[in-house]
């Protein structure tokens, strides 16, 4: 186990994905951070017509939720 961060651990080898950040924001954290935008279509399958190649995911959450330092740290913020 390593930690990433103040209550973050991760498996040794595993890598940080984004998904299963946001599912620890929501799960662990009680956030309602939640993907929007292109992305959020592309996970409904509505992106069909829209990039393929998605680089950056676009977050919303409530007005006084802040992302926490690890996730800034090893996802982006």
């Amino acid at each position: 186990m390593e930690s990433i961060g103040s209550g973050a651990i991760i498996g040794s080898g595993d890598e940080v994905g984004y998904e299963g950040a946001i599912y620890t924001l929501q799960k662990q954290a009680g956030l309602t951070i939640h993907p929007g935008g292109i992305k959020a279509l592309s996970l409904l399958g509505r992106a069909h017509f829209l990039e393929l190649n998605i680089k950056r995911v676009q977050l919303f959450g409530g007005v006084k939720e802040n992302l926490p330092k690890w996730f800034v740290d090893f996802i982006g913020g």
